[in-house]
C-alpha cells in the first residue's frame, strides 16, 4: 500500500493505492565510476549514494476507475508529490502513467527522502 499526497493544500490532494507484489521500490547503488589507467590498474571515483537515483515502479491491479482518474488529476496538476511507502516517505514526481491496461503502472522519480 502506498499513499500519494500533494505538498501544498488541495482538497483532492491525497490518494491511497493498494499495490501489487510486483511493485519495486528501487535498487540501491552508489554513484561511482571506474577508469582504467595506463599502468594496467584503475581509479575508482565514488560520489556516494543518492535517493534521487532510485526509480519506484508502482503497479496496482485492483484499482477503481475513480482512483485512476484521481491519479491522472495528481499527475496533471502537481509537478511534485509525496509518496509514502514501506521504504519511507519521498518527495518526487510521477513519470509515465500507463492507465489503459490492468495492472495500472507508473514510475515515481524521488528527489529526496524526507523520513525513514
Amino acid at each position: 500500500m502506498i499513499s500519494l499526497t500533494t505538498p501544498t493544500y488541495d482538497i483532492q490532494g491525497d490518494l491511497i493505492i493498494n499495490t501489487d507484489p510486483k511493485t519495486t521500490f528501487g535498487t540501491l547503488s552508489r554513484r561511482n565510476t571506474r577508469t582504467a589507467t595506463l599502468d594496467g590498474e584503475s581509479v575508482l571515483t565514488d560520489l556516494g549514494y543518492s535517493y534521487s537515483d532510485m526509480v519506484l515502479t508502482i503497479e496496482a491491479s485492483v484499482i477503481s476507475q475513480g482512483n485512476i482518474d484521481h491519479l491522472k488529476y495528481l499527475l496533471i496538476n502537481h509537478p511534485v508529490l509525496y509518496i509514502s511507502t514501506k521504504e519511507g516517505v519521498f518527495l518526487g514526481t510521477i513519470k509515465g502513467l500507463d492507465s489503459n491496461v490492468i495492472p495500472v503502472s507508473f514510475n515515481f522519480l524521488p528527489i529526496k527522502k524526507v523520513s525513514a
